[in-house]
């Protein structure tokens, strides 16, 4: 039986998506069905690209990251504790990529530790040193792009 508070406003559809679960469960032999599930999507309807997660049906949209910036490519944790995206931010005069994870369980950006002196990557990419930000992401490249107004060719 499926019973809430009749106070409770997203109840109903809580009720409804486990519902669904269950018939997908007894209908498929075992398999988890979808209804529970949540998906993270990129959206800039604030203007910059950030974070959003929502219901798989669409409903219950709430952004998880304000960082004024560029974020792509959202991804779940094995464990849906948290996201890992990447993000593109000026700093320093700067376009930086950075590798952020944001936390589901405590709603913030988890902070990855960065070492005072480079450390070698794949392809000869170089984490940036300490100094050069301070955000709660790791950097990965360092890219130094031109500016619109620089890049624009004169008449």
């Amino acid at each position: 039986m499926y019973r809430g508070a009749p106070t409770d406003l997203s109840g109903p559809q809580v009720r409804a998506h486990q519902f669904a679960d269950e018939i997908i469960g007894k209908l498929s032999g075992g398999l988890p069905g979808i209804a529970s599930t949540q998906i993270t999507f990129v959206s800039s309807r604030g203007g910059s690209k950030e974070i959003w997660v929502m219901d798989y049906d669409g409903s219950n949209q709430r952004q998880l990251t304000t960082l004024k910036s560029i974020a792509l490519t959202p991804r779940w944790s094995p464990d849906a504790s948290a996201h890992r995206f990447h993000l593109l931010r000026a700093v320093a005069g700067l376009t930086s990529a950075q590798i952020c994870m944001y936390s589901m369980d405590t709603g913030k950006l988890v902070s990855f530790p960065v070492s005072a002196e480079p450390t070698s990557l794949p392809h000869g990419l170089r984490t940036a040193r300490k100094s050069s930000f301070h955000l709660p992401c790791k950097a990965i490249r360092t890219l130094r792009l031109p500016t619109p107004a620089a890049a624009a060719p004169s008449a």
